[in-house]
C-alpha cells in the first residue's frame, strides 16, 4: 500500500500550485493515524518548508524573496495503489521523521 501526501504552495498573490508525493507504507499504518502524525509534526498543524523535508518546491513563477516565502501547506493524505514517486524511495515513516526534525 502507498500513501499520497498532497500539498500546495500559495504565493504572495494567493495563486496556488498543487502537488503530491507518493510514499511506500510498509508498516500499513492507517491514513487516519498517519494524518494525525503528519499534523502533529507540522508548523501550526499545516505548514512546512518543502526543501527541508525533501519534497519538490511547487512555485512555478520566478521566486521573489521580497514577496514569496518557502512555506507549503499540507492538504491531506490518501491511499494509492501505484508505485512511489519520491526520488529517494522513502517510506512514509521516514518522511514523518524528516517532518518532525525539519518541518
Amino acid at each position: 500500500m502507498q500513501i499520497q501526501f498532497n500539498y500546495l504552495y500559495r504565493d504572495a498573490g494567493n495563486f496556488k500550485q498543487f502537488g503530491s508525493v507518493v510514499f511506500d507504507n510498509n508498516k500499513c499504518i492507517s491514513v487516519e493515524e498517519l494524518e494525525n502524525q503528519v499534523r502533529a509534526a507540522l508548523i501550526d498543524g499545516q505548514y512546512f518548508i518543502a526543501a527541508k523535508v525533501g519534497v519538490p518546491n511547487l512555485w512555478v513563477c520566478p521566486y521573489d524573496a521580497e514577496l514569496d516565502h518557502g512555506w507549503h501547506e499540507f492538504e491531506g493524505l490518501g491511499d494509492r495503489d501505484t508505485d512511489s514517486n519520491n526520488v529517494d524511495s522513502r517510506d512514509i515513516t521516514t518522511f514523518l521523521g524528516d517532518l518532525r526534525k525539519n518541518g
